[in-house]
């Protein structure tokens, strides 16, 4: 089985990349709520309010994905919807409470003006609806249903013909999740998104921020994504989409466009922000009169220092290395003199025992054969009168 890729640490960064394409708030309702968008006003200006969602939750917070947005209907009257982000695909057995809290901190705050809570799972298939929050207590009830959408189940064809952009952006995590221990898929599919997105139609401010969540969202080591970059420049050269037609006075705008969004991808800035920082570093450098000789002995004297510092660290660690084996080697000449020492000692003490059994066979014989007493054997055989007469006690 292959590393996730999550586990290579080129998981999708789910939070900031929902928040900011939730902000195509129009076409987020039309995807998500068709029924709400029908009857919301978008002649009035709506509001996004998640900063008033700052203190509200169980823990004193909400999440930093959560967005809050005030619409006026048709019929003059105001609407709150919630889109909430859940990355996970497991919530625990409290998702269900949390949102009923939101939802009730909401009302109280906002004086229950409606709210509709949309609960978006981003992640793998959850192991449940988890679309309900029900409570009974001896007759007391509380019931709140939420719709919720969940990328994993939606189908692929259907976004691709999909004109909505959102339709893009579920396409993209729909296409994270599919590929998430398969590097060489992912990179196709993200050519594949990109390819979509190229041969659309689509509003200017659209176009740059789809084409910075395209890049940016689905993730991938260096070498894979340089692949999907030169994709994208061939593409572009040989284009024959309505933007991208050599002649069409849009072609410069949008081709700076996904190439801001090809240098930011791969560098983390755009590079008109890039631009002026090397200016302004060279403007610093102009000040400071520095001149690349000057840099270049500089750099010679620091590559001369760190190979000094290198080659004596190298040299260290080989004297070290070298006491090493020699304690190594003394450790395992001690070791085999205390081994010898205790087989001499084991020796030794074979041979001890044997002369005792010979000197009791010895003091034996004497007293059984030859009828020697216990003094005349210990003056004859020069043994201890009390040995003599403690081995005479074991026969007799």
């Amino acid at each position: 089985m292959q590393e996730s890729l999550e586990n290579k640490g080129f998981d999708a960064d789910f939070d900031t990349f929902w928040k900011e394409m939730l902000d195509f708030i129009e076409p987020a309702t039309l995807f998500f709520l068709p029924q709400l968008h029908r009857e919301v006003d978008w002649s009035q200006d709506y509001r996004a309010l998640e900063q008033e969602l700052r203190g509200l939750g169980a823990k004193g917070k909400m999440k930093r994905t959560d967005k809050l947005f005030r619409f006026k209907l048709r019929d003059g009257t105001e609407r709150y919807v919630l889109f909430h982000i859940e990355v996970e695909a497991y919530p625990n057995s409290n998702f269900p409470r949390r949102i009923y809290e939101y939802h009730s901190f909401l009302n109280l705050k906002h004086q229950f003006i409606p709210i509709t809570i949309l609960v978006i799972f981003v992640g793998k298939k959850p192991s449940k609806a988890w679309d309900t929050y029900e409570t009974n207590h001896f007759g007391t009830r509380t019931l709140l249903s939420y719709p919720t959408f969940c990328v994993d189940e939606q189908e692929e064809t259907a976004l691709i013909n999909n004109p909505n952009p959102i339709a893009l952006v579920v396409l993209a995590n729909l296409y994270v999740i599919r590929s998430k221990e398969d590097i060489r898929l992912r990179t196709t599919l993200k050519r594949k998104l990109l390819s979509i997105l190229l041969d659309r139609k689509i509003d200017r401010s659209e176009f740059k921020k789809l084409i910075n969540f395209a890049l940016n969202f689905i993730r991938l080591p260096e070498e894979n994504d340089n692949e999907v970059s030169n994709f994208i420049t061939d593409k572009i050269m040989k284009s024959d989409t309505p933007y991208f037609k050599v002649g069409n006075k849009k072609y410069i705008d949008y081709y700076a466009m996904i190439i801001d969004a090809v240098f930011k991808s791969r560098y983390g800035v755009p590079m008109e922000e890039y631009g002026r920082a090397m200016e302004e570093q060279k403007r610093t450098m102009n000040e400071r009169t520095l001149k690349l000789d000057q840099l270049e002995q500089e750099m010679d004297m620091q590559l001369k220092t760190q190979k000094q510092i290198i080659e004596a660290a190298i040299e260290q660690q080989k004297q070290v290395a070298e006491q090493q084996k020699q304690a190594a080697e003394q450790q395992k000449q001690a070791a085999a003199q205390q081994k010898q020492a205790a087989e001499q000692q084991k020796q030794a003490a074979e041979q001890q025992k044997q002369a005792a059994e010979q000197q009791r066979k010895n003091i034996i014989h004497a007293h059984l054969i030859l009828l020697l007493d216990a003094k005349q054997i210990s003056e004859h055989l020069e043994i201890d009168l009390k040995i003599v007469e403690e081995t005479l006690a074991t026969v007799e």
